[in-house]
């Protein structure tokens, strides 16, 4: 009697092909990868009992479609729960806050809650003028820059960039603290 890789081997000559192109047929959209790995456990698993590995071709066909056909089955339930994971995480949010440095106004805080909060989130002259181009919609750095009479270099872009980052991370905790105020004086 022959050792199963001996006789995986010889099933793989007789009925890979068929079992691959009988697949690929059944499933056109599949991976032909997951479809080659899906015949070689059906062979596998034929190879593993020993007496069915001697049968007649039919009968071998048979099961080397239904064990592959079944692994492919498994494989894609696999892939679709793991979609559904990913669509639902990608669907909630992780935090209620984003970054400061990607923070838009928009999410932020509306613009009248700003307004009342200037003085406290716009200390100086320059980060005042900021704010103001900034809830006026300008968001690029460079044009905030220029306005500010700090030049078009690419220094003044950063500064002007690390200026809206600092006003982004100050009306985030302010908007936070409004949110811990309000919570506070819930019933």
């Amino acid at each position: 009697m022959t050792d199963a890789r001996t006789r995986a081997a010889d099933l793989y000559q007789r009925f890979a092909a068929w079992a691959d192109a009988a697949l690929r047929r059944r499933y056109p959209g599949a991976d032909p990868d997951r479809v080659a790995d899906a015949v070689v456990d059906g062979l596998l698993a034929l190879a593993a009992d020993d007496g069915l590995a001697d049968g007649d071709d039919g009968e071998l066909k048979r099961r080397i479609y239904r064990h592959a056909k079944d692994r492919l089955r498994v494989a894609f339930r696999s892939e679709r729960r793991l979609k559904v994971r990913e669509r639902k995480k990608a669907e909630r949010t992780v935090t209620t806050v984003s970054p400061a440095d990607l923070l838009p106004l928009e999410e932020a805080a509306d613009p009248a809650f700003v307004r009342e909060l200037r003085d406290e989130i716009a200390r100086t002259a320059d980060e005042r003028a900021a704010l103001d181009r900034y809830l006026s919609g300008e968001t690029a750095p460079a044009a905030i820059a220029a306005a500010l009479g700090w030049g078009d270099s690419a220094a003044a872009a950063a500064q002007a960039h690390r200026l809206l980052a600092r006003l982004r991370q100050r009306l985030c905790r302010a908007r936070a603290r409004a949110n811990a105020d309000t919570e506070d004086r819930r019933p």
